[in-house]
């Protein structure tokens, strides 16, 4: 649990630093950080959030998982909603990933700080990408926030500024990237 402790600090801290352009240029709010199933490791997250007018931003580090999302999303009265939806047609409040964004707007061939890990893989594979991911987080945390900070700067600034007109068109290529390949019947 102690590193877990010594990892949420060192996280919060880096997002901090690499982030601060939300609010310096942006108008956004820092919250209070958020943690949540420590109780239970593999759904462990962490998370700090931005808040601007119409969207809110948030920085998340699945300590289970092994994975940092950028999660972008539209307020409901000035608060972040109660629940998100990445999918089409789903309920919730609209809600988008950087790296969906990223496919949106063209940059397919971005190279990103970790590797993803999509059902279109092997289990080894999942497996293998887990470890690297694991091990590049906890050797090089602040390197990785960085290049996703200069990642948001590049392909979200519409929708820091407010502009989610893309959002639904978002959602549907990420259910279709999150499909799960169905096996070939013989």
């Amino acid at each position: 649990m102690l590193a877990n402790k010594e990892r949420i600090v060192e996280f919060e801290k880096e997002v901090i630093d690499e982030f601060e352009f939300l609010v310096s240029e942006y108008g956004f709010n820092r919250k209070q950080l958020i943690v949540s199933d420590l109780r239970y490791p593999p759904d462990a997250r962490v998370s700090v959030p931005f808040i601007g007018e119409s969207v809110g931003v948030e920085i998340v580090l699945g300590l289970g998982d092994h994975s940092i999302s950028i999660v972008f999303y539209k307020l409901e009265n000035g608060q972040k909603p109660k629940q998100l939806s990445f999918y089409p047609k789903s309920k919730g409040a609209d809600a988008v990933r950087l790296e969906t964004v990223i496919r949106k707007l063209g940059g397919s061939e971005v190279l990103l700080p970790l590797p993803e890990i999509t059902p279109q893989l092997s289990m080894a594979e999942m497996v293998r990408r887990g470890e690297a991911r694991s091990e590049l987080i906890r050797k090089d945390l602040g390197r990785i926030l960085s290049k996703y900070a200069s990642l948001v700067k590049e392909y979200a600034s519409m929708i820091l500024e407010g502009d989610v007109s893309e959002f639904q068109g978002m959602k549907e290529d990420y259910a279709k990237h999150w499909e799960i390949p169905r096996a070939k019947r013989c």
